[in-house]
C-alpha cells in the first residue's frame, strides 16, 4: 500500500499537471514530516527523475499562483535540508533554486509565501557557492522583512537564521555590507521573545568573530556607530526593565554587546555608565543564580578593560572592576566559587600585563583576605570602593573554612602569588601567573598576611591526598625561600631582618640580673609553635601520637638569635595560654606530654651549654627555669585535677632532674648569692600550693632545695 502511495507521488511530481503536483507536494511533505524528516530519497525517486522535480518546482515556485508557490516552498523546506536529495543536484542547480527563492521573497509580499519560503532557506544545507549570489540585494530584502511590523517570532527567528547561513557562506564581504543590514538584527537582540534574542545573539557573535578576524577595524567603528544612538537612548534601558522584571537571560546580551564594542568602549563614558547600571540592578538580587550570572557577566567588562594595558590599570577604572568582587555579600558555594574565579582572572589578567606587583595592595590582598580571613577593614574598604558606588548588601566574608571544595583553588591562589614556578605541583583549580611576581619587598611589606593565609592553608588542606600533599610542601617551601632571601646577611639589609625576626613578639619579663631589662621576643619558630598550639592543629594531638613528635621536632630545631631558653619560656607561655584552655581538663596527658618535652629540651640545651662552654648571657635565664617549674603548680588546679595519680608521678621525675640542675647551676654563678635562685622558686612554689591548696598531692614528694 506505501508502495502505491510512492508511486503516485512520483507520478504526479514529474507530471506535467500543476495541480497533480501541488497534491503530490503535499503528501511527500507530509511524508518527510512522518518520518522526522530522515525520509530518504531514493526511496521515492530515481537518479534520473530529480531534474525533472527539480524543473517543475522552479516552475511552481514562480507560478502567478500563491497555491502552487506555496506548496512548492513547503517541499523545499524538506527538500533542501536533506542530504540524499542535494546529493542528486549540482551545486549550479542548487545555487538557481537559492535564488529563486530569494527572488520570491523579494517580489511576492504575502505574509504566508515569505513565511514558507523564509523556513525553506532556513532549513537549507546547500554548497557554499549556492548562497553567493547578490549578496547586497539579499540583506536589503532580509532588512525589510525584519523591519516589518507585527511579524511573527518564528519568523523573525527564519529571517534571522538566513542572515546566519549568508554570514558563514561569506563572512568578509557579508560583515563589509552590515552598515545596510546590521541595525535590524542588532536590534532583535532586545525582543521580548526569548528565541529571538537567541538567534539575533548568534549573528552578533558571528559578525563579532568575523570583525576580529578582519584587518580593517574601521569596519568595527562604522557598524558601532549604525547602533549608538539606539543603544545609548533605548536598548539599555531595555536591558534594565527586564532585569527588574526578572528576564535575567538579557545579560547574555549584554556580555555580547560589550565584546561588541571592544575597546570603542573605553572612550565612551556614558554609555559605559549606562551599561553598568543594568549589571549594578542584577548584583542587588539575591538569588544565587542571578549573582553566578553577575559576576560572569562583570567577566566581561573586565576583558573589555584588559583589551588595553592603561584601560586596565587606571586607578579608578580598576576600583570600579574590583567594587562587586570586594563588597558583594556571597553565601553560597557556588556564588563563592564563581567569584574567586573571576577574581583571579582579574589578577592573572593584571599578572600577563606585568602590572600586578605595582596593583598588589589593591588587587591581590583583597582577595587573599576573602579566601583565608574574610572582613575588610572600614579602612581597606575604602581603598577598594569605586565611585560608581555600587551597593552591595552585606560583607566580606572568608569561604575558606565554610566551603571545602574551595579549599584547593585557595591553596593554588597562594602558591602562584608566593612563586612562579608552574611545574611543581600542576594547578588544575585555577589559572596560571606565569611571571615572578613576589619581590622581597613586596614579601616584607605583606608577610602577616601571607603568613596567616599559610597557616589556614596548612590546617584545611587533606595531606592524604598527594596533589594537595606535594602543593602544601611546595607552598611551605616557596614560603621559607622568600624567608631566606630576606634575611641574608647584609648590612644594608638590617631592619629587614630585624622585621622577620620579630615577626611575633612575646613579653618576657625580666628575671635574674639586677641590670637585665624586660624584652620584646619573637621569631618565626615562634608563629610554627603558636600554630601548634591554636585548636585547629592541636585537636590532632587527641588521637595522633606524631603531634608531640612535632612539638618536639620544632623545640629541638628552633635556634633563634633571641636565645633557645627565651623561645622556650615562649612555648611555656603558648602552652598556658592557649594548650591549657583547650585540652584541660579532660586530656591532662597531653598536656603533660607536651610540657615534658619543653622541659627535656632545656635540659639539654643547658648541658650542652655547660659542655661546649658557650653562654647565651652573662648568667643563665632564672626566668625560663622558673617559668617551667611553675607550670605544673600553676594550673595544678584547672589542668590536673582529675588527672590520675600516674601522670603526677611522671611530671616529678622529670622535674626533679630540671630541679638539680637549678641547684648547680645557682651554686656556680657568681654574679647570684648560692642558692638564692632555689629559694625564690621554693617559695614561690609554697605559695601556689597555698593559695590553690594542692599541696597534699604535690608537696609531700617537693625535693630539698638544700
Amino acid at each position: 500500500m506505501m508502495e502505491g502511495r510512492q508511486q503516485a507521488i512520483t507520478g504526479a511530481m514529474t507530471g506535467a499537471g500543476a495541480g497533480e503536483r501541488r497534491e503530490a507536494y503535499n503528501n511527500l511533505s507530509n511524508l518527510f514530516a512522518e518520518n522526522g524528516n530522515a525520509l530518504d530519497w531514493n526511496e521515492h525517486i530515481f537518479a534520473a527523475e530529480t531534474r525533472q522535480v527539480l524543473q517543475n518546482l522552479k516552475v511552481d515556485l514562480t507560478s502567478h499562483k500563491d497555491e502552487e508557490v506555496h506548496e512548492a516552498a513547503g517541499l523545499c523546506v524538506h527538500l533542501l535540508a536533506s542530504p540524499s536529495f542535494l546529493a542528486h543536484v549540482g551545486a549550479a542547480e542548487q545555487k538557481d533554486l537559492c535564488d529563486i527563492l530569494v527572488t520570491t521573497l523579494k517580489t511576492n509580499k504575502s505574509r504566508k509565501i515569505t513565511d514558507i519560503v523564509l523556513q525553506s532557506l532556513a532549513k537549507s544545507r546547500l554548497k557554499r557557492e549556492a548562497y553567493l549570489g547578490d549578496l547586497q540585494d539579499t540583506f536589503k530584502i532580509l532588512r525589510e522583512i525584519l523591519q516589518m511590523k507585527d511579524l511573527s517570532a518564528s519568523v523573525v527567528c527564519e529571517a534571522l537564521q538566513v542572515v546566519l547561513i549568508l554570514l558563514n557562506a561569506e563572512p568578509g564581504a557579508a560583515v563589509r555590507l552590515g552598515t545596510s543590514w546590521f541595525p535590524s538584527t542588532f536590534s532583535k537582540m532586545f525582543h521580548a521573545n526569548l528565541k529571538v534574542r537567541n538567534s539575533a545573539l548568534e549573528v552578533t557573535a558571528k559578525v563579532r568573530e568575523t570583525m576580529e578576524e578582519m584587518a580593517t577595524p574601521g569596519v568595527r567603528s562604522d557598524l558601532i556607530t549604525m547602533v549608538m544612538a539606539d543603544l545609548k537612548d533605548k536598548y539599555c534601558k531595555d536591558m534594565a526593565r527586564m532585569v527588574l522584571g526578572g528576564s535575567y537571560t538579557i545579560l547574555q546580551v549584554w556580555r555580547e554587546v560589550v565584546s561588541l564594542l571592544g575597546t570603542e568602549l573605553h572612550s565612551m563614558r556614558s554609555l559605559t555608565n549606562l551599561l553598568l547600571n543594568v549589571v549594578e540592578k542584577a548584583f542587588k538580587i539575591s538569588e544565587p543564580e542571578v549573582r553566578v550570572e553577575s559576576f560572569n557577566t562583570w567577566r566581561v567588562i573586565i576583558d573589555n578593560f584588559a583589551l588595553d594595558k592603561n584601560t586596565l590599570t587606571h586607578q579608578k577604572k580598576l576600583q570600579l572592576l574590583l567594587a562587586p568582587l570586594k563588597v558583594s555579600n556571597s553565601r553560597t558555594e557556588e556564588v563563592c566559587s564563581t567569584k574567586l574565579h573571576i577574581w583571579w582572572h582579574l589578577v592573572c589578567l593584571l599578572a600577563d600585563q606585568k602590572c600586578l606587583a605595582a596593583n598588589f595592595d589593591l588587587a591581590a590582598v583583597p582577595l587573599l583576605q576573602f579566601c583565608f580571613i574574610g572582613g575588610l577593614s572600614s579602612e581597606r574598604d575604602k581603598v577598594g570602593r569605586s565611585n560608581r558606588n555600587l551597593i552591595m548588601s552585606g560583607a566580606v566574608s572568608s569561604p575558606h573554612r565554610t566551603f571545602s571544595t574551595l579549599h584547593g583553588a585557595h591553596a593554588e591562589i597562594l602558591a602562584q602569588l608566593l612563586t612562579s614556578d608552574t611545574n611543581v605541583p600542576k594547578y588544575k583549580h585555577s589559572s596560571v601567573i606565569h611571571h615572578h611576581l613576589m619581590s622581597p619587598a613586596l614579601f616584607m611589606r605583606h608577610y602577616p598576611l601571607l603568613l596567616r593565609c599559610f597557616s589556614e592553608t596548612v590546617q584545611t588542606l587533606d595531606f592524604k591526598d598527594v596533589q594537595q600533599n606535594t602543593l602544601g610542601k611546595h607552598i611551605f617551601s616557596s614560603l621559607l625561600g622568600h624567608i631566606r632571601a630576606a634575611t641574608v646577611p647584609n648590612v644594608q639589609k638590617k631592619e629587614v631582618v630585624d622585621v622577620v625576626l620579630n615577626s611575633h613578639q612575646y613579653h618576657i619579663p625580666a628575671c635574674g640580673s639586677v641590670d637585665a631589662q624586660d624584652i620584646m621576643c619573637g621569631t618565626l619558630s615562634n608563629h610554627l609553635i603558636t600554630q601548634l598550639c591554636r585548636p585547629p592543629l592541636l585537636h590532632h594531638a587527641l588521637t595522633d601520637s606524631n603531634f608531640v613528635c612535632v612539638w618536639s621536632t620544632v623545640l629541638e630545631n628552633s635556634q633563634p638569635v633571641t636565645g633557645k631558653l627565651r623561645f622556650l619560656q615562649a612555648a611555656v607561655q603558648e602552652l598556658s595560654a592557649s594548650a591549657v584552655p583547650f585540652l584541660c581538663p579532660g586530656d591532662p596527658l597531653v598536656l603533660c606530654d607536651l610540657w615534658n618535652a619543653v622541659l627535656r629540651q632545656m635540659l639539654a640545651h643547658i648541658d650542652q651549654v655547660a659542655t661546649t662552654g658557650d653562654c647565651e648571657d652573662s648568667e643563665p635565664d632564672w626566668a625560663c627555669v622558673c617559668s617551667v617549674l611553675h607550670f605544673p603548680v600553676i594550673h595544678a588546679t584547672e589542668a590536673f585535677s582529675c588527672a590520675p595519680f600516674d601522670i603526677f608521678q611522671h611530671i616529678m621525675e622529670t622535674w626533679r632532674l630540671l630541679w638539680h640542675k637549678l641547684t648547680l647551676l645557682t651554686s656556680s654563678t657568681r654574679t647570684v648569692e648560692p642558692n638564692s635562685e632555689v629559694e625564690h622558686v621554693a617559695s614561690t612554689l609554697l605559695a601556689f600550693c597555698q593559695d590553690h591548696n594542692t599541696s597534699t598531692r604535690l608537696t609531700s614528694t617537693w625535693p630539698s632545695t638544700s
